[in-house]
């Protein structure tokens, strides 16, 4: 049998020792073999482990100062996990510059404790700005188990840093609040992670992001300075928002905090490639972004079975929804809402400019999209499926282009589109529907129009080249509407 040692670590370098380590169990062995394996880590210059200071990780010790003086030890290091479970009666501190492996490890809370598992900031702080925390932090390979504590309570956050990264790790049952949180974080990643369960709170809204993306505002109720630093450049990659087997999925996968003063904004935010399953209230939710890129995701949105805070059952659902945000892309996913009146698939409001959503797949709910007092919307090459209201609602809405797409069972009130204003922003004018191709199957007493747009608030609406299928009537609106080459079968 190969053993792990000392002069192999230096021959073959730290890789070669994890690996051979590996190899032999490393983690799930006990004994002579678990000890050696951590000695031979722990014995090459910059890395650490977690045994060298006394951690037991039984899931019935309280290792929580074992784990800080590691921590304290190894800031600007490498620290090493055992697969096993750690409990913690207070919240880890995590510094400077520092990379964790959980390698299978789950750090939990003990009976008595319900708040934080770990950080980079401490509540003594009250003067760090910017971007100036504790940073260039990696952590992998672990679960945070939150076990549903009764105290709504962050899993894990980071405050006023940048690059940092978060792969291949497991949030578990938290309760009503945020399974990670990244706020006046900038540069930073979060991979391959998978949050499931949340816990409902009788006292506080459900409506939580399992990922807040979020500023440094006066009631964060975290380290550092409440300077408005606000977070950016920050990727969402094939990550996994859904149930546990205890509680239901997070209300919301992603999505920014409160709306922030004028002039503040979240820039360069990407959701990639994620899957969210029965989310029960938004796959995205954005306010005062720019820059922002949710692309290749698939979601799906359950409306939850029982209220439980601000009438939750009743509430709308949405497969993205954003307000104050410019220069938005939201391309290639699949949003399937429950169906019903209280749903929309895309929703674009107050004052958002510059969106463009762009060959995604969006099912059931009330609109395919609604848009409200906003400018300069690109909505093409979509498949829109059974929306059983409209298939676009713009409302005070200025110069959005609607373009082939494909509609089809869409449209029972009676219009595949519909324009109108009475909105902060005014009059509905210089939208466009081009080329696209519907199909409506609604009812005899509401029969079908292409594109319906309000004589009194709407104008200069260009209807063209569209194809209407089981649909009499193209238009309905002023004559001084461009209505033109669109067809009916």
């Amino acid at each position: 049998m190969e053993h792990v040692t000392r002069r192999g670590v230096l021959a073959g370098g730290l890789g070669a020792a994890v690996g051979a380590a590996a190899s032999h169990g490393w983690g799930r062995a006990s004994g002579a073999q678990a000890a050696q394996a951590a000695m031979a880590v722990s014995s090459v210059p910059g890395v650490h482990h977690v045994a060298d200071f006394g951690a037991v990780g039984d899931g019935v010790t309280d290792d929580t100062a074992a784990l800080q003086d590691a921590l304290d030890a190894a800031a600007g290091a490498s620290l090493f996990f055992d697969a096993a479970v750690y409990v913690v009666s207070a919240a880890l501190m995590v510094k400077q510059g520092t990379m964790l492996h959980g390698r299978g490890a789950t750090i939990t809370r003990a009976p008595s404790y319900g708040a934080e598992l770990l950080g980079n900031w401490s509540l003594t702080d009250t003067t760090t700005t910017a971007y100036n925390g504790h940073g260039d932090i990696t952590i992998e390979g672990f679960t945070f188990d939150g076990d549903g504590r009764a105290l709504p309570a962050n899993m894990v956050s980071f405050v006023h840093c940048e690059n940092i990264v978060i792969r291949d790790c497991t949030f578990l049952d938290c309760t009503a609040m945020h399974h990670l949180e990244l706020n006046s974080t900038r540069h930073a990643l979060v991979e391959n992670c998978r949050f499931l369960g949340m816990r409902p709170d009788a006292t506080i809204s459900v409506r939580k992001e399992a990922i807040q993306i979020d500023r440094a505002h006066p009631t964060l109720g975290m380290g550092g300075a409440p300077d408005g630093t606000m977070s950016a450049d920050i990727t969402i990659v094939s990550c996994y928002f859904g149930p546990s087997a205890s509680y239901l999925a997070p209300a919301i996968a992603v999505g920014t905090h409160q709306e922030a003063p004028a002039g503040s904004i979240y820039r360069n935010i990407r959701v990639l490639n994620c899957v969210g399953e029965a989310l029960t209230h938004a796959g995205t939710r954005w306010v005062n972004t720019e820059g922002l890129r949710v692309i290749g995701n698939e979601f799906t949105l359950t409306r939850r079975p029982t209220p439980v805070a601000d009438g939750e059952s009743d509430a709308m659902l949405y497969g993205f929804a954003c307000t104050v945000s410019t220069d938005v892309l939201v391309a290639d996913n699949r949003f399937v809402v429950e169906p019903g009146e209280k749903a929309i698939s895309v929703d674009i409001r107050k004052d958002s400019s510059w969106a463009q959503v762009i060959g995604n797949m969006l099912r059931y709910g009330r609109y395919a999209l609604f848009v409200e007092n906003s400018n300069d919307t690109s909505f093409r090459d979509n498949y829109c499926l059974s929306h059983n209201y409209d298939g676009v609602h713009l409302r005070s809405t200025r110069r959005a282009h609607i373009s082939t797409n494909t509609f089809h069972n869409t449209g029972a009130n009676g219009a595949i589109a519909v324009v109108e204003g009475s909105g902060t922003n005014g009059n509905a004018i210089w939208n466009s529907f081009d080329s696209n191709v519907a199909q409506y199957t609604g009812s005899v007493s509401a029969p079908a129009v292409g594109v319906v747009c309000d004589v009194s608030t709407s104008q200069g609406t260009s209807v063209r080249m569209n194809r209407f299928r089981q649909v009499p009537t193209v238009h309905s609106g002023s004559t001084s509407d461009v209505v033109a080459y669109n067809t009916t079968n």
